[in-house]
This record gives structure tokens, sequence and C-alpha cells, in this order.
């Protein structure tokens, strides 16, 4: 064998050494970041660790997008119903996208008795993403759940993570800023707990006009609805019962829909099948009055208060909920 062909193998060896080693850093850099990131209480991500974390139980629990989060005020109703109240609300994200959530905390709850389902105006709009995959990434290859509701709400996104080191491309500096907040938490002992407000963040802003002048569809579709009622079936089996709120949309709002008033019904529909109560706020007088709005899809901190209040009182006096226990 001559020299040159020997060097040839040694170049060789010491290439795919180097190319292990490297791929053994890459792989533990990103098994450390998902760590991290798993213990962020920041925000969307934080409120995704928690449930993920088995760290939040409550008597009641509301699911939804930021119509839910911002307009349904959960200390305010733990109050009147003398009952805990967690708002699992994911801004920019309905219910059906979050499943993953529902799935895992209907697993898991001991306590919870009552699920509030709260729907924007879009809640049935056809809609092949979801909003920031970061903030569930470092749960991606750990939950079930997840991978189940990527696969069926996106189908091009659950393709990308399935490949090698799927979270460098994935991830966005959303997810680095978490990492950055877990690595916080770990280094000084924090634990992951609800903050505050128990998951609802609260506006108290003037309102705008959001659609002006439009002339738009929201275009409601049925299969969407029925994975609303998977979900509901889902929230039975666990001995909780789902309650459908169809959260306040300004006039102005409405009238840029023009079939505004086929999703209300659709909503109806699906409800009525799955035999779940549904608290209408579709043509409440407040969503004539701009000042309990910040704008056409979002209560402000004084029209949460007002929905929160009646939300109490009807289940309170449909003994969905009875009080101190």
């Amino acid at each position: 064998m001559g020299k040159q062909s020997i060097e040839k193998r040694k170049w060789i060896r010491n290439g795919m050494s180097f190319l292990i080693v490297s791929l053994i850093l890459v792989k533990a850099f990103e098994y450390t970041h998902l760590y991290l990131a798993r213990h962020s209480n920041q925000n969307q991500t934080g409120k995704i660790n928690l449930i993920m974390a088995h760290k939040v139980d409550a008597d009641l629990m509301i699911f939804g997008s930021s119509v839910s989060e911002v307009g349904i005020t959960s200390n305010l109703l733990a109050e009147a119903l003398n009952v805990e109240v967690y708002n699992a609300s994911i801004d920019g994200t309905s219910a059906v996208k979050s499943g993953y959530l529902v799935d895992e905390y209907i697993g898991y709850t001991n306590r919870c008795k009552v699920a509030l389902f709260g729907l924007s105006a879009f809640a049935l709009s056809s809609n092949d993403q979801v909003t920031q995959p970061s903030r569930f990434l470092a749960h991606y290859n750990r939950n079930e759940h997840v991978r189940n509701t990527m696969r069926t709400e996106a189908k091009e996104l659950y393709a990308d993570m399935r490949i090698p080191f799927y979270s460098y491309a994935v991830a966005t500096s959303d997810y680095y800023k978490n990492v950055a907040f877990g690595l916080k938490n770990v280094m000084r002992g924090v634990e992951l707990a609800p903050d505050n407000e128990n998951g609802s963040i609260l506006h108290d802003a003037e309102y705008v006009n959001t659609d002006d002048g439009r002339d738009a569809r929201l275009e409601p579709q049925w299969n969407i609805a029925e994975k609303y009622q998977n979900l509901f079936k889902t929230v039975k089996a666990g001995n909780v019962l789902p309650v459908a709120v169809i959260m306040p949309l300004h006039r102005n709002g409405q009238k840029a829909y023009r079939d505004y008033s086929e999703y209300v019904n659709m909503v109806r529909r699906m409800c009525s099948e799955s035999d779940v109560s549904v608290l209408d706020f579709s043509n409440h007088e407040l969503c004539d009055q701009s000042e309990y709005f910040y704008n056409n899809g979002h209560l402000n901190i004084q029209g949460a208060e007002i929905i929160t209040k009646i939300i109490a009182d009807s289940l309170t006096f449909n003994q969905v909920l009875k009080v101190g226990q």
C-alpha cells in the first residue's frame, strides 16, 4: 500500500470523526435548547409549558384564541364562582389549532368540571397554518398530542418537522428568547406556575375600527365545525362539560363580513348536534358600544368585565358549576 493511499485513508477517517463529533455537538445544542425552552414561563410559550408539564389544574379552563384571552377575565370569573380558573387561550390560534392542549389537559386533570371554548368570528374559517410553531416546538418529539395536531392541522409543517435537526429550521427569534428565559429560570430554580392574571391578558385601550369599509366573507366550513365536535367528545370523555362561547364582535365588524350570521348559525348547529351549551354574544347590546372594545374583534378590560360577569351568572344559573364546589 502506497504512502499516498495511507494518507488518503487517514484523511477520510479524520473527516468522518470530525463529522460525527460535529453532529453530536449540534444534537447536544439542540437538546439543550429544547430543554431550556420547556422551562420558559413567558407569554404563550409559558402557557403551553404549564399544561405540558401538568403544572396547572383548574375547575374551569378556557380554550380559544386572543378573543377569549383578552375577553374573559380568569380572576373575576374565579371570584364570582368561587372556583379556580385558568385561561389557556393562545393568541392567533383557535382551539382546533391548539387541540393538543385540550387533549393533554383532559388527559391529566383531576379537578376540571367545565371547559369554555371562546369562539372568534374566524373560528370556523379555513386556515392551513398554525401561529408561531416555535411556541410548542420543545414538545414536538415528546408529546403525541402535539404531533397529532400538527399532522391534521398543518401538514406541511408536520413534514418539515420530521427532518433531522428540524428545530434549527423552524425556530424563530422568539424561540431563542424563550430559551434564554428558560435558562434564567433553571439557574434561579424558578418553577413553572400560572401568572397573576391566570392566563388572561387584559387591554385598557380605546376603540379603533379595524374593518372600516370592508366587504368580505368569513366562509365558515362545516368540516372545521366537526373538528370542534371531536374536541367536545374528548372533553366529555374526561367527565368535563364543554361550553361554547360566541365572543362579541363589534357591529362594525359584523357589517364587514356579510356571512357573519351564517357563522353564528353554524356554531349553534355544531353545538346542538353535540348537545353542548352555547353562550351567544353575537347580538348582545354590548356589540353596539365602542367603549367596550379596542378593535372590532377584541374587548378591552371594561368589556371583558361585563362579559365575564354574564358568563359567571349563566354558569351559576344553569348549575353548570355550583359555587364553592
